[in-house]
């Protein structure tokens, strides 16, 4: 099982940029760089990602706004502090797993809040150290799908993040049938 804590960055085109760090890492007793934890968050995490995806395609549905977006996301065994308003920070580390994203968003406009599937299936991944062990996220053509939810921030030109999300992911092994299950949480 894995966690992750998020924040969604907003560009000005139909790009985005999505970043956070893990939490937790099934099999890790110690994903951050301080055994204290009041002080683990985004600047000892020892994992980061960020998502890069493009919007395919918006289709209003009432107060609905369901977005299509499609792109890759990056592990990153990361060594420097990462920092929400840097969101370059997340990508500061080595890449240890890459996957190629299909992401569902539904916005409730009147209530400003909304859900997320993403279906990530990984393309590279490389062992590193963590924690004394020597880790590996999936193998190749892996299936990891996530569920998530969340509020937006006001978008009155507010700096990232313009929003927050939490939820879980389950993993699949592509070619064994086998699974496990991966839990998310976000601030």
């Amino acid at each position: 099982m894995a966690r992750s804590t998020t924040r969604r960055r907003q560009r000005h085109s139909a790009r985005q940029g999505q970043f956070g760090y893990v939490s937790f890492l099934e099999g890790v007793d110690q994903p951050f760089s301080t055994a204290d934890p009041a002080a683990q968050n985004q600047s000892t995490a020892a994992l980061t990602f960020f998502t890069d995806v493009a919007t395919t395609r918006v289709t209003s549905n009432g107060p609905f706004s369901i977005i299509i977006r499609e792109g890759t996301t990056t592990f990153y065994r990361n060594f420097a502090p990462a920092d929400f308003s840097v969101p370059e920070s997340f990508r500061s580390g080595t890449p240890v797993m890459v996957s190629t994203i299909r992401q569902q968003v539904i916005v409730d406009t009147v209530e400003k809040t909304f859900t997320v599937t993403n279906v990530n299936v990984i393309t590279e991944t490389t062992p590193f150290e963590l924690d004394g062990l020597k880790v590996r996220i999936g193998h190749r053509d892996d299936v990891l799908r996530t569920a998530l939810v969340g509020v937006l921030k006001s978008r009155d030109g507010t700096p990232p993040p313009t929003g927050y999300f939490s939820g879980y992911a389950v993993g699949r092994r592509a070619l064994s049938g086998t699974s496990c299950s991966v839990r998310a949480s976000g601030a």
